[in-house]
């Protein structure tokens, strides 16, 4: 359970208190339930749709999105931030990782997460209430998945730095384990149909990752980071294409 709740600790600012000592093993284990804290995560964010009789819809869609960032503590957010800066302002690796690096954030980091946010609110808001809440769910426990995969079959592109204890590690029994438990729980919320979904949300990721691993030779937290909010929009994109085939 040591490994549950440092998955939690991390990837929420829920108060999560561990008493015993934290072993780099423990964090690299604790990656096997990120999809599962993603699936609370999403439970967690559909608390407001119980106001959805008296807000209008996109009110309530800023009140989910808030409550992640809340939740969350913008870490993704930051890392996707971080990651368009690096990328647009760096040519070189050493130059790309010395700006992700850097704690301020620049113009075009804040243009990209104002774009992100637009997108997320106009995709969330255009789905129907029946899959809207399916759709939070999936893309939760879908993002996390992904930062699951990457951190395992890509290697850490630093030589120091905090997420080294999760990225490069090879644990290909984390991606099968926790790619199970993603498929169940999409399958669960949308038959036959998630599976589809979790197959065209996966190529955009993957190309993306491809595209990080060629300027600067692996992965770190803020593109790790960054993959999990792309990924997030990727699927509900993919939900919002094919939703009246998920409304039959």
């Amino acid at each position: 359970m040591k490994t549950f709740f440092i998955a939690l600790q991390f990837l929420t600012r829920l108060p999560v208190k561990i008493n015993s000592e934290i072993l780099e093993k423990d964090l690299n284990n604790s990656l096997f339930f990120f999809p599962l804290v993603g699936g609370i995560i999403g439970a967690i964010l559909l608390i407001p749709l119980l106001l959805i009789h008296i807000f209008p819809i996109k009110l309530i869609v800023v009140l989910i999105l808030t409550l992640q960032a809340f939740i969350t503590g913008c870490l993704h957010l930051d890392g996707f931030a971080d990651t368009i800066d690096g990328f647009y302002g760096g040519k070189s690796k050493e130059r790309i990782l010395e700006i992700m690096k850097d704690s301020r954030i620049g113009s075009i980091g804040v243009i990209g997460l104002i774009i992100l946010i637009l997108l997320k609110v106009e995709l969330l808001s255009s789905l129907e209430i029946e899959i809207l809440w399916k759709g939070i769910i999936s893309m939760m426990v879908f993002s996390r998945f992904i930062q699951v995969f990457l951190c395992n079959i890509y290697s850490y592109a630093r030589e120091f730095g905090k997420a080294k204890h999760f990225i490069g590690n090879k644990n290909y029994i984390q991606i099968l384990v926790t790619f199970i438990f993603t498929v169940a729980i999409i399958y669960i919320l949308f038959g036959y149909l998630g599976i589809i979904l979790i197959s065209l949300s996966f190529i955009p990721v993957y190309i993306y990752s491809v595209i990080i691993y060629r300027r600067i030779g692996g992965m770190t937290g803020d593109t790790i980071g960054a993959a999990s909010e792309i990924s997030e929009v990727v699927m509900l994109t993919t939900i919002l294409t094919f939703s009246k085939l998920l409304l039959t």
